[in-house]
């Protein structure tokens, strides 16, 4: 089982640090750069579990029945 705590902790972390990192270099008001290193972090940490997890859970739905049917004629 996944810590997600610890993932959302790691994620909040890189992507802070990561802004100040860019902000330096940068050092002028443009956010989108900070808006799509947010995005890319989430889906990172969280994205594929998501589409993972409703995949796996609707092919195993899937499965199941087919099976039961299998067995039952």
């Amino acid at each position: 089982m996944p810590n997600y705590e610890r993932e959302r902790l790691n994620s909040r972390f890189s992507i802070t640090m990561h802004r100040t990192q860019y902000s330096k270099l940068k050092n002028f008001n443009d956010t989108t750069h900070f808006k799509n290193a947010q995005l890319r972090g989430f889906m990172q940490n969280y994205g594929h579990e998501q589409l993972n997890s409703r995949t796996s859970w609707s092919y195993g739905s899937w499965y199941e029945e087919s099976c039961d049917d299998k067995v039952d004629s």
